[in-house]
């Protein structure tokens, strides 16, 4: 049997062994914190939380949310968490402490990033800003900080020489304030400056220079000694991913009660949800070793080289990092293949990860309808999604 939105019952229940070796370390309620402003991400974790996916499947559950990377990682730090949203930078500078962590999958692929200056600006382009002096905006140690140090260096801008970071809270942000020539910001604040309140026009993205992938980090602990709960976790969020797919109007007015996300009208607030989480096939979730220790390794040398972190994180510790067989195992049980690689890269694509610049590929700017889903090759046996029963190709 499936439900609407294709996910397979009956649910796989947690053990009692497990529930019993959370509580024995005091986590449970088992504590998973994200970021409302964070496009794609942020409507995944409410739908978790109102549907009660994990609770479905015997886990109860803490979801909290954080104004920012930093702030969710000294809370992951500290203990107060189990599971974390985190970007790719906030994930080099756990792993430079030694933290014991491992992402299970990947959260809004090619999340739009870019500078943002006001429609009046004399800027045009980044490499207007060389010798300029001018202040950019920008919330330090996130995706938007590693995008400026690579867009820079592909540039050829030096950063606190032609123009200066300065640190800006995503709040602050979606005022463009008048004391910084731009800010360096990603969705929904990039969309609703450029698109909704036309503040702000857009003169750079990060899509010529980084591959944005984002993070769920468990704590090794868990894979260690309870990986059916990592697999629990893992399950949920690909079943919010269906959810959201097969509609999103309960995930949107959810999202617009939230306090960091009333300012946003709804039908704004619908356009996000799809763009970062129907737009791709959503086997998007699958961390792709390979791709992505290649494109984490590149953050981490920019980071090392501006000073960042204090040593490399090499390919190999990337691909340690890495966990890809709950996923792998998430797909098995829905029947779905694992593909041979990222939805958005087109079979033409000639780019090499981690030496950009990049030719184009698929991003929230390029497709203009969801990527067809599931196409035979896509299964492995037939899988059912509102009430139509798919099939694999001919000998899957």
């Amino acid at each position: 049997m499936f439900t609407p939105w294709g996910w397979p019952l009956p649910y796989q229940s947690v053990a009692g062994s497990a529930i019993a070796w959370l509580q024995g370390h005091g986590w449970w309620p088992i504590g998973l914190g994200y970021q409302p402003l964070w496009s794609g991400q942020n409507a995944v974790m409410l739908t978790l939380q109102s549907r009660r996916l994990l609770e479905q499947r015997g886990l109860q559950a803490m979801i909290l949310p954080f104004a920012s990377g930093v702030a969710l990682e000294q809370a992951f730090v500290a203990g107060q968490l189990q599971v974390a949203s985190l970007g790719t930078v906030s994930a080099a500078l756990l792993l430079d402490r030694g933290a014991p962590v491992q992402s299970v999958l990947i959260q809004t692929p090619n999340l739009k990033v870019g500078i943002v200056v006001p429609r009046s600006s004399p800027l045009i382009r980044i490499g207007d800003l060389r010798g300029s002096g001018q202040r950019i905006g920008v919330q330090l140690d996130s995706r938007a900080y590693a995008y400026l140090l690579a867009s820079a260096a592909v540039n050829g801008l030096s950063i606190n020489r032609d123009f200066f970071p300065v640190g800006m809270d995503l709040e602050s942000q979606q005022t463009l304030p008048s004391h910084v020539a731009g800010v360096a910001t990603w969705d929904p604040i990039l969309s609703f400056l450029t698109d909704n309140s036309n503040m702000g026009r857009l003169i750079d993205r990060i899509y010529p220079y980084l591959f944005a992938g984002d993070h769920l980090i468990v704590r090794r602990e868990l894979i260690e000694a309870v990986p059916e709960v990592v697999q629990a976790l893992v399950d949920a969020y690909e079943e919010a991913v269906l959810i959201i797919r097969r509609d999103p109007t309960e995930t949107v007015q959810v999202l617009a009660r939230q306090p960091h996300l009333d300012v946003y009208s709804q039908p704004f607030l619908r356009q996000q949800t799809v763009a970062y989480t129907a737009l791709y096939k959503p086997t998007f979730t699958y961390p792709f070793p390979d791709f992505w220790s290649t494109s984490c390794a590149q953050v981490a040398a920019l980071l090392v080289q501006n000073g960042l972190i204090s040593r490399p994180i090499d390919q190999a510790a990337w691909t340690s990092f890495l966990e890809p067989r709950f996923m792998a195992s998430t797909f098995s049980r829905l029947g779905w293949a694992v593909p041979s690689r990222p939805p958005w890269l087109p079979a033409s694509w000639t780019g090499t990860v981690g030496q950009p610049p990049y030719p184009p590929y698929l991003t929230v700017d390029t497709l203009r309808q969801p990527q067809p889903w599931p196409e035979p090759v896509d299964l492995t046996r037939p899988w059912s999604f509102g009430g139509t029963i798919y099939f694999p190709a001919s000998g899957a």
